[in-house]
């Protein structure tokens, strides 16, 4: 089976989100299962469009800055292009796309067309306050849904709530399949290598993600909890509609605090690094006002960390409140504070609770079981 994925994938030198980081897991498990695999992706660059080999496929890069205000349609015109390029040398049975994708396809006949639903514009325009409504990318996200043969959900809740609005959706080959990881890559935490007091968060600086309300909390931490030390990591994301910088926000945040000595922002790291980033802490806290699913959740769980994490959307489904985590109320910074004093107070608890959602990761998150469970969806999709 030919499976070509279109949209975001991070690389050795390109970190991106959540989209990008579940193509990059899944393709050396699909290329174990006998699948072969193209990604068409986009970026800046020299030349129209270029082609990277990569260990037992190929990524096509389209250059994203061509034609001005035309590059809009200069990349529809480019990914058709290569597109036909790709299945003619070897037809394609499967294009995989996040959403909005298909917006500017023409569709090959044979080939099935998946939408993967990680969350899209119009699932955070309605849950977040981060994501101004746009008529545009709900109209352009609508036409592409309405291409597709099938959707697949990342949680119950991203699938649900997009139905909400496009429930057109249902009517067509569905099912939810959550994103994989690299369970060897996501290995249980040495004890010994946590440093006490290490608390880590993970994600874009953003709203959505509950860093600013994070921030506040920890002056309630460090009354109880002096030794106390913060790491953000995280790309900047510009505020809407304004543009100013989120992370200049938080800078001020920490000075207005005096949390200076105390919390440190570090860029984002490439998801092989992400490890050993993982292993010392002794708290990981993502605090989500909305995910889809949540890629940094199951990493964490998978190093056996305890987490504290936003109770909003998705994240029931994989955490069990005091059985392989603790929710929190992601808008309430005092909330926020008292679950990670809770962790700091009862650290056998805290370390039971790591151990539990390790298992409960083994079982049902790693690439080799979520890859099957896809290329199981992709035949019947064919048959």
């Amino acid at each position: 089976m030919h499976i070509c994925f279109l949209g975001e994938i991070a690389t050795a030198t390109i970190t991106t989100g959540g989209i990008g980081s579940f193509v990059a897991n899944i393709i050396p498990e699909l290329l174990q299962q006998g699948c072969t695999i193209s990604v068409i992706s986009y970026k800046k660059q020299a030349k129209p469009v270029e082609i990277e080999n990569v260990a037992g496929y190929s990524i096509h890069w389209i250059n994203t800055h061509q034609w001005g205000r035309l590059r809009f349609y200069k990349k529809m015109v480019d990914t058709n292009r290569v597109l036909k390029s790709i299945h003619r040398k070897q037809p394609i049975q499967i294009i995989d796309s996040p959403e909005a994708g298909f917006f500017m396809l023409h569709k090959i006949s044979c080939v099935k067309y998946v939408a993967r639903l990680h969350g899209g514009h119009i699932f955070f325009a309605h849950s977040t306050t981060d994501t101004p409504f746009s008529r545009k990318k709900a109209w352009i996200e609508r036409r592409s849904l309405q291409k597709a043969d099938a959707i697949i959900g990342v949680s119950k809740y991203v699938l649900a709530t997009t139905a909400a609005t496009y429930p057109f959706i249902l009517m067509v080959p569905h099912e939810i399949i959550y994103n994989p990881i690299i369970l060897d890559r996501f290995y249980a935490t040495d004890p010994a290598k946590v440093v006490s007091g290490n608390l880590l968060f993970l994600g874009s600086l953003t709203e959505k993600k509950g860093i600013r309300q994070l921030i506040e909390a920890l002056p309630i931490v460090l009354a109880k909890f002096p030794h106390v030390q913060l790491h953000v990591y995280g790309r900047d994301v510009a505020i809407r509609p304004s543009g100013k910088s989120f992370k200049a926000l938080l800078e001020a945040l920490i000075e207005q605090k005096h949390l200076v000595s105390s919390i440190t922002l570090h860029p984002p790291l490439p998801n092989y690094e992400i490890p050993s980033v993982i292993e010392s802490a002794e708290i990981v806290v993502l605090p989500s006002h909305m995910e889809s699913q949540g890629l940094a959740f199951i990493e964490a769980m998978a190093m056996e960390k305890p987490l504290i994490a936003g109770s909003p959307g998705p994240v029931p489904e994989i955490i069990t409140h005091h059985s392989n985590g603790l929710l929190c109320n992601p808008f309430d910074p005092t909330d926020i504070a008292e679950k990670i004093c809770y962790m700091l107070s009862h650290k056998e608890k805290a370390i039971a609770m790591g151990e539990q959602a390790r298992r409960d990761i083994k079982l049902g998150f790693g690439s080799q079981l979520l890859a099957s469970r896809n290329i199981q969806f992709y035949y019947n999709l064919l048959k």
